[in-house]
């Protein structure tokens, strides 16, 4: 009876682990295909972007030289980094430049001046590089900073006073009521495992805490309903935006 139970153990564990392999595969072909895309559409707009500089006309340009010879960058392209112009510099400390390149014989000997290199640069986004830098910066970070700027004002629920024996997710709400579910479904979670490193290298403890609600995961190995240690922790749909 033993062997029967074991061999069924056996096959339950083989095709759970055959299951999330083929899972595994397909999100990775997914991923990889996305990748693949976005690849292409970047290597695409790069041509595009070639060939447009290609058939365009040399642009002329000014050059620009500071208060002390030095070549700036050429009209042009200060133009649309610069929209609003810049402040020039104090009279004192042109001075003291000029002072300085003086006193080591370089006044004047700045001879690596080249042709103006004009160009078209992606517009602007705002009217100083800070801001554009900063909007393309939040851009980015959206909405996950949001998201964790809204976790740390947020507030744990109470601790749950039992915990269920159980493999898989248990979800505990505020008011004593749990729930199996396949994995937490909310937008910011708080997470953290417990491994037995003397006996695996998988987690077979898990535990997380949201706005809302607490979650608990135990292994199907640390219950013996399992012969194989190698579990992983499911966290949900993968394409979610989330902070965990």
């Amino acid at each position: 009876m033993a062997a029967i139970t074991n061999h069924v153990l056996r096959g339950s564990t083989a095709s759970f682990i055959r299951l999330a392999r083929h899972h595994a595969s397909r999100r990775l072909a997914l991923r990889s295909h996305a990748r693949w895309q976005s690849s292409l559409a970047a290597e695409t707009a790069n041509v595009d972007n070639i060939k447009e500089r290609q058939e365009k006309p040399n642009i002329l340009s000014q050059a620009r030289y500071s208060d002390i010879g030095v070549q700036h960058l050429s009209a042009h392209v200060y133009k649309q980094i610069f929209p609003d112009g810049t402040t020039p510099p104090p009279p004192e400390l042109v001075e003291l430049s000029r002072d300085h390149l003086r006193r080591h014989d370089l006044l004047g000997k700045n001879t690596d001046n080249s042709d103006p290199i004009a160009f078209d640069l992606p517009e602007l986004q705002g009217r100083t590089l800070d801001e554009h830098f900063h909007k393309l910066a939040v851009d980015s970070a959206e909405p996950y900073l949001s998201l964790a700027k809204q976790f740390a004002r947020a507030n744990a629920p109470p601790k749950p006073r039992k915990w269920v024996r159980r493999s898989g997710w248990t979800k505990y709400y505020s008011d004593g009521r749990t729930e199996a579910v396949d994995a937490p479904d909310d937008s910011m979670l708080c997470f953290d495992t417990e491994v037995l490193w003397k006996e695996s290298s998988f987690a077979v403890m898990a535990c997380a805490s949201s706005p809302t609600a607490w979650y608990a995961w135990l292994s199907p190995w640390l219950l013996g309903e399992s012969e194989s240690d190698r579990h992983l922790i499911p966290l949900g749909d993968p394409t979610k935006e989330r902070v965990i």
